[in-house]
């Protein structure tokens, strides 16, 4: 049962269906965008649409848990795979087999094999054949000659043998890479909120199910700005943020678009900007009587029923709107207050043209007993700041897992393992022709070209001599 597991997760075949799901997957997390809130999604593709995409988890798809599923599994093939052939990769670089005949039928696929004649003896043979090979192989690693009889002698070479374990080495950095992601997908999130200029928050809303996410830190919003193109399309939209821990601040920063702050392995992105819906009525009230006073005139925004003091002759007033308002009449009006009671009719609204440099505008006022005036100067507009709040614990693990990645395939690419035998066999006692048999046979990792080059090159330096 074991065997047939370990042959199963070990099998270049699976390793190829994981690495074509995990790419399908991907493609479709590059055409349907990932990571924006859950209104924009159904802006996008409708209600309907939405929910089969979000049941799918197409809309976030790298921490959905069939990526997830996959990304583990390979991460056991990679495992079970680098477990099987390492100890063996390993064996051949410290004890590789010399065997002339083995290494012949072996590796018969890659091997480029050469055989001579000569009538010098074995010891000449072998020492012009080293002269010949040494410039791109340098010194046998083992060399048998027998110069006492006429024996069979041989010489093997080996280069770059250490560059085998590339392949182990690039599936340890695909596997601190997928470690990274799964790590990710578990211990980080991406998150969105709203901050109004002055408001401070501690919480913030995953993007994949609007839950609630508590932040180590609170973050307050200091400034926000927004700059226009001259065709009224934004330009920029600038926020000043403050992070605040035990209600002191320990690091402000302005952030726009693609300039983040980050703080205790927690990255806030600018993301969007807006206004909320108006709250209160900007009332500007006015005495009529005064001229060049500082109490003269007051700006007041007032929430509808509330009761507020103008400062202005201790009136004071709440601003209401008609439960039934007249067709084509101004739905808003004062109430004096007096004793926490409204005293008198309700003040209405009247409507005049206001002459200024851009023409006539509307201008909405009431008066009280002819001393004061009410101005209805518009509605206060709260804007905010749209941020993303993203928590990545795989930046750095994916940094170091794609380095040994390159690094591996570098010297893997690059750096080609050679081995080299020749082998001198003398003729036979009983045989007329006293000649000896050389017989070369160079196996490359890789089928490079230029090693076959090179071999053909220094066999013909090694003729020449014999």
């Amino acid at each position: 049962m074991l065997s047939k597991l370990n042959k199963f997760f070990s099998s270049v075949k699976l390793a190829i269906i994981l690495f074509i799901l995990i790419a399908a997957v991907s493609i479709v997390g590059t055409i349907i965008d990932q990571g924006d809130t859950i209104s924009q999604y159904k802006i996008i593709y409708g209600n309907n649409v939405f929910h089969i995409l979000y049941w799918l988890g197409f809309l976030n798809i790298y921490n959905s848990w069939y990526f997830i599923g996959l990304a583990a599994l390979l991460i056991l093939t990679l495992i079970v795979s680098s477990a099987n052939r390492t100890p063996k990769i390993i064996k051949e670089i410290i004890n590789p087999d010399l065997s002339f005949d083995t290494a012949l039928q072996k590796k018969r696929f890659k091997a480029q094999y050469i055989t001579l004649q000569s009538s010098k003896n074995t010891e000449e043979l072998l020492t012009f054949a080293e002269k010949a090979f040494r410039k791109n192989f340098g010194n046998p690693i083992k060399d048998i000659r027998n110069k006492k009889d006429n024996k069979t002698g041989s010489l093997f070479y080996s280069k770059n043998s250490i560059f085998r374990i590339s392949p182990i080495i690039a599936h340890l950095g695909a596997l601190v890479v997928l470690t990274g992601v799964i790590l990710s997908a578990v211990l980080g999130y991406r998150s969105y909120t709203n901050i109004k200029v002055g408001q401070t928050i501690q919480h913030s809303y995953l993007l994949k199910n609007n839950k609630p996410v508590l932040l180590p830190f609170k973050i307050k919003l200091d400034n926000y700005v927004s700059k226009y193109y001259k065709d009224g399309m934004p330009k920029a939209y600038i926020s000043t943020l403050t992070i605040m821990k035990k209600h002191i601040g320990v690091l402000t920063k302005t952030i726009r678009v693609n300039h983040p702050l980050t703080y205790d392995g927690i990255t806030i992105y600018q993301a969007s900007f807006g206004h909320y819906k108006p709250t209160a009525a900007r009332i500007l009230v006015l005495n009529l009587k005064l001229k060049n006073k500082k109490n003269k005139k007051a700006l007041i925004y007032a929430t509808p029923g509330k009761i507020y003091n103008s400062k202005i002759n201790n009136i004071k007033f709440s601003f209401n709107f008609f439960k039934k308002p007249k067709k084509n009449s101004i739905p808003f009006y004062i109430s004096i207050i007096k004793n926490n009671k409204k005293i008198g009719p309700p003040l209405i609204f009247q409507e005049l043209p206001y002459k200024t440099k851009k023409g006539n505008m509307p201008l909405f006022f009431t008066k009280y007993n002819n001393n004061i005036a009410f101005i209805f100067a518009g509605v206060k507009t709260y804007y905010y700041s749209g941020v993303e709040i993203t928590k990545n614990v795989d930046t750095d693990i994916v940094w170091i897992g794609s380095a040994i990645l390159i690094f591996a395939l570098f010297f893997s690419f690059f750096f080609n393992q050679q081995s080299l035998w020749i082998r001198v066999t003398p003729s036979e006692p009983s045989e007329k022709d006293k000649t000896n048999k050389i017989e070369i046979l160079a196996i490359p990792h890789k089928k490079f070209a230029s090693f076959y080059s090179m071999i053909d090159k220094n066999a013909d330096e090694f003729k020449k001599n014999i």
